[in-house]
């Protein structure tokens, strides 16, 4: 992780470390799943944000025109599900 080795701060890179520990165990179930749903060439609804980094753009189509999203996935995803009543 580029952050923990690029900090010259000894307490900031000690609390990025721990951040990153903590989260790769408490994600390590999520992203199993979603490597194995991406290897059998499926993905489930509940996922799909972990196909996308912070800043990527996404590519939608609504009321017949082309846009393009960065950074309100959640928005997008909200709308997706609200209006498909999943």
């Amino acid at each position: 992780m580029a952050v923990v080795e690029d900090n010259k701060d000894q307490e900031s890179r000690a609390h990025v470390q721990l951040l990153k520990k903590v989260l790769e165990g408490e994600l390590e179930e999520t992203f199993d799943t979603h490597n194995d749903l991406l290897f059998h060439g499926v993905m489930e609804f509940e996922l799909l944000w972990t196909l996308f980094k912070p800043g990527d753009l996404i590519f939608t189509n609504q009321g017949g025109q082309d846009r393009t999203e960065q950074d309100h996935f959640k928005r997008w995803l909200l709308g997706f599900k609200a209006w498909f009543n999943l």
